[in-house]
């Protein structure tokens, strides 16, 4: 049974969807979604994962927000080894609950499942990051199915992106799409008609940390400073409150629906009444916490100015790449976990009072929106896969290496000579009919939507380390529709 799974690995939550591209009669796949679980695990003292998602509990030790560090950890090596390990239990733990999912909703057996994972990346994240992870994922995943293959191509932008166009109609000059998650925010610009997209990397103007925990982490400092406790134990005591609180359904409810005008009232599990100093601004009546409308504002205020960023910079390269459309009308489009914060949302339309702000109308829509544009992605390229009349090329691994083709004639065969390296890296791209032959992949891989017929793929050839400079050929066999097998 052949079945493609997409994970959303997000800082705050991890999503899945498994679905068939091209459907087989004798083994329909019914497909399914996996919702938003915290990216989160539970450990015992001996370092047993005890729980992840919605299964860890207060008092444990919990673990979160690691995969922000698997990028700015690169220089300290102990705390990275730290940081692979925890991505991997949990990847590992996640990864088996969408198979036991699978098993049960297809009545199947994961023995006989042929799989293809794909996942998607941070925009901001460097090639050599996404190759580690890439790395780091094939082999967690291959551990729970060895036979299953792993792909990380698209970045979050991408599809994000890819979702948004689906769901909006863009007739404006110009569409800057914001796909704003727990920790990260991954911006594109799209420019005109042909849907020309280019991503925003923000790891330079943010820091990395932009999305949703901004607004968290500024609370829960908030309640921090309201409090009346004094020594570690009682701080210490105070911390894991207001963690809880963060966590809370009540507190998420408050930061979606506070317009920052009106007061917020948070029910919390907890008797602040002696622990919250009357005149932080943060009141306590019984059970019942009521957070100010300037104190909203502060909460927000760091989360609004890397919000900002971004779109600026998707303005600024819109004024490099297309001047004369700069001055037109265009909209500016969220999604994401954090798309529908109402603060945010009106925030925008005054920043930016000539461009049109779009949202998603359901929170939920709009957290999977990078999942479902990963699929709509995936079947858009499975259209475009063709095995008779068509060509196939290779270049190197660089989007702008010239293009080998060649008429695929069922096996297809190119050489090549390494130099030094001990890997090589190489872009294929299956193109219907026998039209214009583009000379490198640059606009094919950062655009594939402009490319009619046409598909790409990435492939790496590990070669052998004692020789220098050696031949080498990768040959490719089409199986069938949208299927091909690659052997160097």
């Amino acid at each position: 049974m052949e079945v493609i799974i997409t994970i959303d690995f997000g800082m705050t939550g991890s999503a899945a969807e498994w679905f068939q591209l091209i459907k087989d009669p004798k083994s329909l796949v019914k497909g399914g979604l996996i919702g938003k679980i915290p990216t989160r695990l539970a450990y015992e003292e001996d370092g047993k994962v005890i729980a992840f998602g919605d299964g860890c509990k207060s008092g444990q030790r919990i673990q979160e927000l690691f995969k922000g560090e698997f990028s700015t950890t690169r220089t300290d090596s102990t705390r990275l080894v730290e940081v692979c390990k925890l991505i991997s239990d949990y990847l590992h733990h996640f990864c088996n609950h969408v198979l036991e999912e699978i098993e049960n909703v297809e009545n199947t057996t994961r023995e006989i499942l042929d799989v293809e994972w794909h996942l998607t990346t941070p925009g901001s994240w460097t090639e050599p990051i996404q190759r580690n992870f890439r790395v780091l994922a094939s082999r967690v995943l291959q551990g729970l199915l060895p036979r299953s293959k792993v792909i990380v191509e698209q970045t979050e932008a991408t599809t994000s992106c890819e979702y948004l166009r689906n769901q909006f109609v863009f007739d404006s000059a110009w569409v800057i799409t914001c796909d704003i998650g727990g920790a990260t925010m991954d911006t594109a610009l799209m420019i005109g008609k042909d849907d020309e997209v280019f991503p925003i990397y923000h790891n330079d103007l943010t820091g990395g940390t932009a999305g949703v925990c901004k607004i968290d982490k500024a609370f829960k400092v908030g309640v921090m400073d309201s409090s009346t406790y004094e020594g570690s134990s009682k701080s210490l005591e105070l911390e894991k409150i207001a963690s809880d609180i963060v966590r809370s359904s009540q507190w998420e409810e408050a930061r979606y629906s506070s317009d920052a005008v009106s007061e917020v009232s948070i029910q919390v599990e907890y008797d602040l009444s002696k622990a919250i100093l009357p005149s932080s601004g943060i009141s306590i009546e019984g059970y019942t916490m009521r957070v100010p409308s300037n104190l909203m504002v502060t909460f927000f205020q760091q989360f609004l100015d890397a919000l900002v960023l971004e779109i600026d910079q998707g303005l600024h390269k819109l004024k490099k790449l297309a001047v004369h459309k700069a001055t037109s009308p265009g909209v500016i489009a969220l999604c994401g976990g954090g798309g529908t914060m109402v603060y945010a949302i009106n925030y925008l339309r005054m920043r930016y009072s000539k461009c049109e702000i779009r949202v998603l109308p359901s929170p939920v829509d709009s957290a999977l929106a990078t999942l479902r544009g990963h699929r709509l992605y995936l079947t858009r390229q499975s259209d475009k896969v063709f095995v008779t009349d068509s060509q196939l090329g290779l270049s190197d691994g660089s989007s702008t290496g010239a293009i080998q083709w060649k008429d695929s004639t069922g096996t297809t065969t190119w050489n090549f000579s390494s130099g030094d390296q001990v890997a090589a890296h190489h872009l294929f791209v299956c193109k219907k009919g026998t039209g214009h032959k583009a000379s490198s992949l640059e606009q094919f891989k950062l655009n594939p939507g402009k490319c009619p017929g046409i598909a790409v793929w990435e492939l790496y050839v590990t070669l052998d380390k004692k020789w220098r400079k050696q031949n080498y050929c990768i040959e490719v066999v089409c199986k069938g529709v949208g299927k091909f097998d690659f052997r160097a």
